[in-house]
């Protein structure tokens, strides 16, 4: 079973108040929040009291039961750590941990650090977040686009840490031949949607390198986050490699002349149905950026295709550089893609409810 790990500080904050453990079975991330060292004190305590009441599995045990009082136990060492000193009061962590066992992966989630399943080329999230948008959401008051880009969607309805019972997510699954499992914090998946995330995923090399290189690609969609990633390959690609060579998934025979035939003429019919959906997306697709240091409603998107621009200003805003927070003036530096206009000016009616306050996670943003 073969895994990768990758903490980044991002290009934004300060410190990494981000963890990950990867130790024979177990594997987990965490997030951690709260003022001065106490958001890097929550998730190194939680990640080390799974690592040692973990560290050795009794044959005979319920892995899934095994899990459930492993992530309590780190629940009460958070909690008791957080009762210390006034700098570590509402001290707490996310906590997204996969145990393997008898064939199986068990996972426990608390927060907004998440679990995905890449399957067969396909990816499916395991966890749900446990925020304020994602309620909201469920509840039919958001989108899910809209929940992507919304001021509070760090406002946390769960953490480990912050009560002295915790109220986790368990789920298991059976692990299939070529599965990976991705356990990840909310810096990668702010700057990366699924689609990347999958196709990331779906390379061939060894889940180091993946893990390397989703760091890399957070980054270069700003960095506002600490980013972790632990990417676990969990079934065993040799068994795919004997059902290929026992027919599977053989493909017909070409002559190379009918090959390059067939390859020209699918470029071209590819190239010209891309060109016109493009346009057509181009068309009705709005974004958020800067005008002269105010904020202001674009068509089209952000960027440029040979030096032509591919948004149009559509209107400016009276909110300025200035009234945003740092990691928001960034984003709007690279352009927020917001879908249809409708969506569009819901985010910009939104924008004065950004504030520093102590529910949110990370140095108060």
């Amino acid at each position: 079973m073969r895994h990768g790990a990758r903490t980044d500080i991002g290009r934004v904050r300060r410190s990494n108040e981000d963890g990950y453990l990867a130790k024979g079975e177990i594997f987990a991330v965490a997030d951690g929040m709260g003022g001065h060292l106490a958001g890097e004190i929550a998730s190194a305590s939680a990640l080390s009291a799974l690592s040692k009441y973990l560290k050795k599995l009794p044959g005979d045990a319920n892995p899934q039961a095994l899990l459930m009082e492993a992530v309590q136990r780190a629940n009460e060492i958070v909690f008791q750590k957080a009762l210390q000193g006034p700098e570590q009061v509402g001290m707490g962590t996310t906590l997204t941990v996969a145990l393997f066992a008898k064939k199986e992966v068990y996972i426990g989630h608390i927060g907004d650090s998440r679990a995905y399943l890449l399957r067969e080329g396909k990816l499916t999230r395991l966890t749900d977040d446990h925020t304020l948008v994602t309620k909201m959401v469920k509840e039919g008051k958001l989108e899910e686009e809209e929940a992507q880009l919304h001021p509070r969607r760090n406002v946390l309805t769960r953490a480990l840490g912050t009560e002295p019972n915790v109220k986790a997510d368990f789920l298991s699954i059976k692990i299939a031949a070529a599965d990976k499992i991705l356990l990840c914090t909310d810096g990668l998946t702010a700057m990366l949607d699924d689609g990347e995330i999958e196709r990331l995923l779906g390379s061939d090399k060894h889940p180091q390198t993946i893990c390397d290189e989703l760091a890399k690609a957070a980054n270069e969609r700003g960095g506002v986050d600490n980013i972790t990633a632990v990417l676990i390959e969990a079934g065993s690609a040799r068994e795919s490699e004997l059902a290929e060579k026992r027919g599977v998934g053989k493909a017909l025979r070409w002559g190379p002349a009918k090959k390059s035939l067939l390859a020209l003429t699918l470029v071209a019919l590819v190239g010209i149905a891309s060109l016109l959906a493009f346009s057509s997306y181009l068309d009705r697709t709005y974004y958020l950026g800067f005008h002269k240091d105010r904020v202001a409603l674009y068509r089209g998107l952000p960027g440029t295709i040979f030096r032509l621009k591919l948004g149009v200003l559509e209107r400016e805003t009276g909110i300025t550089r200035e009234d945003l927070p740092l990691y928001y003036q960034e984003r709007l530096e690279k352009g927020i893609i917001a879908g249809d206009r409708e969506k569009a000016e819901r985010i910009i009616d939104d924008i004065p409810l950004l504030e520093r306050g102590a529910t949110m996670k990370g140095e108060g943003i």
